[in-house]
């Protein structure tokens, strides 16, 4: 189902713009702007890596390179599965808790809490390029990265000890189940630190900062020049509206967001496309690194299996 949608707004997209227009823009892509985009993205996955390092609880053996490989492979189940995001998360957990099974709650809670702070930063920085960008962009995505932003800072209090100990207070009062307090483990972890979280918010900033860079350089790669400013409200908008489950990986939601954002600007169809193509460049190489990932992490699981099966010689 989610298929056919992604299928049908392609078309209706595709439709609308001129294929011949879009291939000619592709003949004269400037190959140094799309080569620093790709640099520029693979090092915005090594930071949402190192970002979720640090949300991990203290026990955790996942070094850097571990938690670069799940991000990556995280990406694998983004693109080819139902549920975009959503699906890409929880091929994360799948994966990274074999690790640590001992550990599931944990690894579970870093997830959602990382990647309510990415939102919290991607909020932060659209409503900040928005107010530099006003006239032109819409009145109500203001006020809805306005509330991204509120809401974040709310869960970013509750993550901080003074929100954990106001946290404790409400609930000693209203003597909550079981799975009210399983549910608050999951999106409160208590084992946070203050310093982990503000680094992990920071990183998250520098993690959008560098897909901003990225898609800023995709644009000069095909000769559109607009401001960062500009690019950045662009960028949280088009990832807050492809984030929505109804696609396969965005497809489509991408297309037809990045059409109607940057015709804004006076973009037409055929170069919005156009770039928005492009972007399956370093989409689709990070996603490729983690499908490498993910069969030598299964040739190894199974190489081990094997040995652990294999009868210990007597003497």
């Amino acid at each position: 189902m989610k298929l056919l949608v992604s299928v049908i707004i392609l078309i209706l997209v595709i439709s609308r713009a001129d294929l011949s227009k879009i291939i000619e823009v592709w003949k004269h892509v400037h190959q140094s702007n799309l080569l620093l985009a790709l640099f520029l993205s693979l090092m915005a996955w090594v930071v949402a890596a190192a970002k979720w390092q640090r949300l991990l609880p203290p026990e955790n053996n996942l070094s850097l390179v571990k938690s670069l490989k799940y991000t990556m492979i995280s990406l694998v189940y983004t693109f080819l599965l139902p549920g975009g995001q959503l699906t890409g998360e929880a091929g994360k957990f799948f994966h990274s808790q074999k690790d640590q099974p001992q550990n599931k709650i944990a690894i579970a809670g870093s997830i959602i809490a990382d990647k309510l702070l990415s939102l919290s930063a991607l909020g932060t920085v659209g409503l900040l390029a928005v107010t530099r960008e006003m006239p032109t962009v819409p009145s109500p995505l203001f006020y809805f990265l306005g509330l991204l932003t509120l809401v974040g800072g709310i869960y970013l209090f509750l993550l901080l000890p003074t929100g954990q100990t106001f946290t404790n207070a409400i609930l000693s009062r209203l003597s909550p189940s079981k799975k009210i307090l399983k549910l608050r483990n999951l999106v409160q972890p208590r084992y946070f630190k203050a310093k982990n979280i503000i680094f992990s918010l920071g990183l998250s900033l520098g993690y959008h900062l560098l897909i901003i860079a990225t898609l800023y350089n995709l644009l000069l790669a095909i000769d559109l020049s607009l401001s960062l400013t500009a690019v950045a409200w662009i960028t949280a908008a088009a990832s807050i509206f492809q984030a929505i489950p109804i696609s396969v990986g965005g497809l489509g939601l991408r297309e037809v967001s990045f059409t109607y954002l940057l015709s804004l600007y006076g973009i037409n169809n055929s170069e919005a496309l156009a770039f928005s193509s492009l972007i399956y460049l370093p989409l689709l190489t990070a996603a490729a690194i983690g499908a490498v990932f993910m069969l030598f992490d299964f040739f190894y699981r199974s190489g081990r299996s094997s040995s652990a099966a294999l009868p210990t010689k007597s003497n």
